[in-house]
């Protein structure tokens, strides 16, 4: 049995031969240690070599699944792991720039760094799914990447970085905790079967089809008033399929449902919540929560009864005014004094992201240009929408949910890619329609929306 070699922490495996593989992750000694025999994988798990505890159960684990063919025994493998820890130390140690000139030291460009969790390129496309796994007597949390990189379809566990054809290194920051039970429950929404499929070589659904499916979902619990029904579930589909993209995008436009009480604003964000990339929920959220959910989870946030949001008295409103007027454009960040030791630092967070914000009044005049703003009536009786259960079909659900992130990393960045149609749209509004108009455009088929000064109206 060998055991790891720095600086690259891996082994090359020999027929019938033990070996165990660490790659660091996350921080406090973390690493993500694989238990191979030859060329097959006997058991893999995120864990702090240091501690005696995951040490015992990890190999626990490993002669669980060997059973008889296990030719070592729980001390030897507790000192391999052992050696896996100081090889980590030592490999932290070896970091240590204090002496070091800056001429010593290699620059990495700032393109080279990017959010993990939804990355939307021409040559790498990814996104991070949340999933518990069985590890032993235990369930462990870890994040999971499924990617395309040219044409290869494949799926990595998270780390701080991604190696990319070229010798080509994208940095990942910032790393996301393990994953906990909520998070799963929140953020899993690509289906096993699905995931499995798509990396065994399933045909993505096309630009129009997932828009097209969008579009029907959303039809099916709120009524879109006529002349322009089609149009105003086709920007609100377009508007979902952006959620997906976002990133690539030097700026996102909000979604803001306005409209008398009981026209159905929590309803239609309940319905959005369902369909869009990496939902937060809120009704009475600080600055605060604000702008640390989204730079810890990145994805979009859904703020339903902003009234408050006119209040030019209140501290904390006028500081999630600036949170979200900051968040509309990429790189958008909110900075605070954090704690450190006995004294202070200056934190960064990323507050960048779709935003959908529900209320009867109107928002700040600055707040709503960055809105495409859906007015909603109350809807008339005998609509069937109104009385629909949201879990009246959830195969259906899951259905479009597989074609969003399927989507997402196959087409997603040809179709924000795609050449502006000719419009009368100019600045501001450019900004706002721009990206959706381009998603339609990646259809084909000729579909357009309606945006009318930003506003479309449903009832």
């Amino acid at each position: 049995m060998s055991s790891t070699t720095p600086p690259s922490l891996e082994t090359q495996n020999e027929p019938n031969h033990l070996a165990l593989k660490a790659t660091p992750c996350g921080t406090n000694g973390a690493a993500d240690v694989t238990c191979v025999l030859g060329d097959r994988i006997v058991h893999r798990d995120r864990f702090v070599p240091a501690k005696a505890s995951d040490r015992r159960r990890f190999a626990a684990a490993i002669i669980e699944k060997l059973g008889d063919a296990c030719a070592v025994d729980s001390g030897m493998l507790n000192q391999e792991l052992i050696r896996v820890a100081e090889q980590l130390d030592a490999r932290d140690s070896s970091g240590d720039m204090s002496g070091q000139s800056a001429q010593d030291l290699t620059e990495l460009p700032a393109s080279s760094v990017t959010r993990p969790e939804l990355i939307i390129r021409q040559d790498l496309s990814a996104i991070a799914i949340p999933k518990l796994c069985q590890a032993g007597d235990k369930v462990v949390g870890e994040w999971a990447h499924y990617m395309r990189i040219g044409q290869e379809r494949r799926c990595e566990i998270v780390t701080d970085r991604l190696s990319l054809p070229g010798d080509e290194i994208l940095w990942l920051s910032p790393q996301p905790a393990d994953p906990t039970a909520g998070d799963v429950r929140d953020f899993n929404r690509w289906s096993v079967a699905s995931r499995q499929q798509w990396l065994e070589g399933a045909v993505t659904p096309s630009t129009s089809d997932v828009l097209r499916l969008v579009a029907e979902r959303i039809d099916r619990y709120i009524v879109l008033p006529p002349p322009y029904a089609k149009e105003h579930g086709l920007t609100l589909a377009a508007w979902v399929m952006m959620t997906y993209v976002y990133p690539a995008l030097p700026a996102v436009p909000y979604l803001y449902l306005s409209g008398p009480a009981n026209s159905g604003k929590t309803r239609t964000m309940d319905v959005l919540s369902r369909l869009v990339f990496r939902p937060l929920m809120t009704g009475n959220a600080t600055a605060a929560t604000i702008f640390r959910s989204k730079h810890a989870y990145g994805g979009v946030m859904l703020l339903d009864e902003v009234e408050r949001m006119g209040d030019s008295r209140s501290p904390d409103v006028l500081e999630i005014r600036s949170i979200l007027l900051t968040g509309y454009r990429r790189g958008g960040r909110a900075s605070r004094m954090e704690p450190s030791g006995d004294t202070y630092r200056t934190a960064s967070f990323d507050c960048y992201g779709p935003v959908v914000l529900g209320a009867i009044r109107g928002l700040p005049p600055a707040l709503a240009s960055r809105c495409i703003t859906v007015r909603l009536l109350r809807a008339s009786k005998g609509d069937p929408q109104s009385n629909r259960s949201m879990d009246d079909s959830p195969v259906d659900a899951t259905r479009v949910l597989d074609a969003l992130h399927c989507w997402a990393i196959d087409y997603g960045h040809q179709a924000i890619s795609s050449p502006m149609p000719s419009t009368s749209l100019a600045n501001r509004d450019a900004e706002l329609w721009g990206p959706l108009m381009q998603i339609v455009a990646h259809t084909k088929d000729g579909w357009a929306i309606h945006q009318p000064s930003r506003t479309t109206t449903t009832r």
